[in-house]
């Protein structure tokens, strides 16, 4: 809805007078934090190679319309591409919050962080439960379907 309280949103109000992005000091909007920006949108890449999905990155409204198209069919990978995109948005949301208000450095191990998040997730619900695998963090069915081709 556009309604996250991001740095330039907050800069127009008068709140903060800094509206840059914490990772790459451009302009901070939502598109820009989840998706454009060179950190984030690189997180967001190995993320779905991670899940088995290669193509170029797009702009936040392409994105947008990808993922609805990708999260409304069936199957046991798109319950997976979604606890990937709510694990991804809410680990960069928490360490931006936590490198403004909490004086955080920046965390290198953002990717395994949100793997673990998602394996744990996926690990236990029924659905998904055989396809991912804990010790390891990895999609199992994803494995054995890459190995076999």
């Amino acid at each position: 809805m556009g309604r996250l309280e991001t740095k330039s949103r907050l800069a127009q109000i008068g709140v903060v007078t800094d509206g840059k992005c914490m990772f790459c000091r451009k302009e901070e909007s939502q598109e820009h934090l989840f998706f454009a920006c060179e950190f984030t949108g690189e997180i967001w890449r190995k993320m779905l190679t991670w899940i088995g999905i290669f193509r170029k990155l797009q702009d936040w409204k392409i994105e947008k319309a990808w993922l609805c198209v990708e999260t409304s069919k069936k199957g046991w990978n798109r319950l997976i591409l979604k606890a990937v995109i709510a694990e991804k948005i809410y680990a960069i949301w928490t360490l931006r919050n936590d490198i403004i208000f909490k004086n955080q450095s920046m965390d290198d191990d953002l990717q395994h962080k949100i793997k673990v998040n998602v394996v744990t997730r996926c690990s236990v619900i029924t659905k998904l439960s055989n396809h991912v695998n804990l010790e390891e963090l990895s999609l199992v069915s994803l494995v054995l379907l890459l190995l076999l081709f």
